[in-house]
């Protein structure tokens, strides 16, 4: 508590949590912790008496969760079908839509600007940064999972880091007006 200057304790797990993303809107914390039963990671909920619930319990890993400012809807990255994808669920409706289909892998989706998305891709054993468009989703059909129109976003690498290609990121901050990006990278020698 920033006011009082307390710090308090929200888990008693002897578990690994990853990555960690708030909701002011909701009043709730998202990470990814490792479930002992599915052996994967899941994404939990926790609120800030400390109660928590999972949001995934799935035999794939669902990791790097990120709220939209306005903290209705989360982007995550899963393993399902072996390769990393983005998904973005909401909140609202209880929809869960993947939003890209990469062959390889994607990580650390990041919300950018009005309706866009920037993510590391794995591609020719480097990982560059890549914006996209969200894509449109539709309704669900009653399965709780929501219909992509456009099946892949259409994206382009970023362009104004020299040397790009020989970068890896390991943790990318978007500005709170989601148009200046602010990267901890790794350059190859």
């Amino acid at each position: 508590n920033r006011k009082t200057g307390s710090l308090k304790k929200l888990t008693t797990a002897k578990r690994t949590y990853r990555g960690l993303t708030y909701s002011q809107k909701l009043q709730t914390l998202v990470t990814s912790v490792e479930n002992e039963e599915t052996k994967s990671y899941d994404l939990a909920l926790l609120n800030l008496t400390g109660e928590s619930r999972l949001l995934t319990e799935t035999p794939e890993n669902e990791f790097y969760p990120e709220f939209s400012e306005e903290g209705n809807q989360l982007l995550y990255v899963s393993d399902k079908g072996l390769v990393h994808n983005v998904y973005r669920y909401d909140f609202e409706k209880k929809l869960v839509a993947q939003l890209t289909d990469a062959k390889i892998g994607v990580l650390r989706p990041k919300w950018f600007k009005n309706n866009g998305l920037l993510f590391n891709v794995w591609a020719d054993g480097s990982f560059p940064i890549m914006i996209a468009e969200l894509p449109a989703v539709s309704p669900s059909t009653g399965s709780g999972q929501a219909e992509i129109q456009k099946s892949t976003p259409t994206t382009k690498n970023v362009p104004d880091i020299p040397g790009l290609e020989s970068l890896t990121v390991f943790e990318t901050v978007v500005s709170s007006d989601k148009t200046k990006v602010l990267h901890l990278i790794n350059r190859k020698l």
